[in-house]
């Protein structure tokens, strides 16, 4: 077998993630990120494979590392606040979902994470707002 390139583990990771098969975006992202730990992006594919597959706990320090170097991603602060939502940490989630939409306004995940967020505090109109913000912008 030859040399593996890391990043291309990373990029067919997030083809699969978007395509729904998160248990080989979650494969190859390991594999990408074990070859080469520098590569920020790896940090973001783990988090969101983990995210999808319900694997919270071990989302969070993938996505702590990626927000830390990566502060102007809205998709990192967007996964990590619904790990820490899934975490039941609401408070987490929501600073997290406020920064992701502090950078981009117009994510739509951001939204309906922090729809779902205002729900499980108790804040039916901000989740209502938040919700029917997101809808436009996922179609």
């Amino acid at each position: 077998m030859g040399a593996r390139a890391p990043i291309l583990y990373i990029r067919l990771s997030e083809a699969q993630y978007h395509r729904g098969r998160y248990e080989q975006a979650l494969e190859n992202a390991m594999i990408g990120s074990a070859d080469d730990p520098t590569l920020l992006d790896g940090y973001l594919a783990l988090g969101r494979a983990f995210n999808a597959v319900g694997d919270y706990r071990s989302a969070l320090p993938a996505l702590l590392t990626y927000v830390a170097y990566r502060s102007d991603d809205h998709r990192g602060w967007t996964a990590l606040g619904q790990a820490r939502f899934a975490l039941g940490d609401l408070e987490g989630a929501l600073e997290a979902l406020d920064r992701a939409l502090e950078i981009n306004d117009r994510y739509a995940p951001a939204y309906q994470a922090r729809g779902e967020v205002y729900l499980a505090l108790e804040d039916p109109e901000a989740a209502l707002s938040d919700l029917f913000r997101a809808r436009p912008m996922a179609r």
